[in-house]
């Protein structure tokens, strides 16, 4: 019997934590009342993603793809709230520019794995 890998192992959650750890970042740089806005989402989102990770790793084949089909609205979620932020004036065009490859790097894993166990 092959031996499971803990969820905190698996490239997509380190990339989950990247994302959370840059969006906590990139919220410092935000006026404090956009912060109570767009941070908590932020937060709130990349933090549910990382409980996603999990449900997706203890689910056994294709009982994974909806928590990786959920995984991938609250990215979208981060992804528009980043955007919105970048618009807005609220983080600078660098940091969003930052965000773009975190981004596609959980989106590309969660949808690699989502087509790998769809039956």
């Amino acid at each position: 019997m092959a031996e499971r890998q803990l969820h905190s192992d698996t490239e997509i959650y380190k990339a989950v934590v990247d994302l959370a750890k840059f969006s906590v970042l990139a919220v410092r740089q935000m006026p404090r009342d956009v912060k109570r806005i767009i941070g908590d989402l932020l937060r709130d989102e990349t933090l549910w993603m990382g409980v996603l990770v999990l449900r997706a790793n203890i689910a056994r084949n294709e009982a994974k793809v909806p928590h990786l089909v959920e995984l991938l609205e609250h990215l979208e979620l981060v992804s528009m709230g980043l955007r919105i932020a970048h618009e807005l004036g609220f983080i600078a065009r660098a940091t969003w520019a930052q965000s773009i490859p975190l981004v596609a790097s959980v989106g590309k894993q969660a949808n690699g794995l989502k087509t790998h166990f769809t039956p």
